[in-house]
């Protein structure tokens, strides 16, 4: 069975199993120096974005077969490396049917225009501080301006 180590923020499935895989699945949000601590006893890594899988760490992983990120970006890790050590690396980026389903980056896309827009994190803050002066976030207004934008092609449909 195989020892898995999750590094995403997954709270809610704390102790809870991969269907269809079994084995022992470990669910930390670690750094760097708890990702090498840890490593040399996984089989399969789902990494975090946030702590780079390099060359040196795959190194010091004489058990890990596989990463499967779910991401479609493989920037933060070593692909070179975990190619020459034989490491299987799994990502969504070629999943263009579920990639196709899923819409919470379009739909944050356009929250983070408009957001942006309309000055909405300083209003936020300006209201959390008791004051209500609208005069400073009025920002800018949608009428007559067209919004386009790939990222929500999907969302839109």
């Amino acid at each position: 069975m195989p020892d898995i180590l999750c590094g995403l923020n997954l709270r809610t499935f704390r102790g809870a199993a991969l269907p269809g895989v079994g084995g022992t699945v470990t669910y930390l949000e670690y750094d760097r120096e708890a990702l090498a601590a840890r490593l040399p006893a996984v089989d399969i890594l789902c990494p975090s974005l946030r702590v780079r899988v390099t060359r040196e760490l795959l190194e010091h992983a004489p058990r890990l077969r596989c990463i499967a990120t779910p991401s479609t970006g493989t920037d933060h890790l070593d692909l070179v490396a975990a190619r020459e050590l034989g490491i299987t690396v799994f990502s969504l980026k070629d999943d263009i049917e579920f990639l196709r389903s899923v819409t919470a980056t379009a739909e944050l896309a356009f929250a983070l225009l408009l957001a942006t827009v309309r000055n909405l994190p300083f209003a936020f803050e300006a209201v959390r501080a008791g004051s209500w002066d609208n005069t400073p976030f009025r920002g800018t207004s949608s009428t007559r301006r067209r919004w386009a934008s790939s990222a929500t092609d999907a969302w839109a449909r």
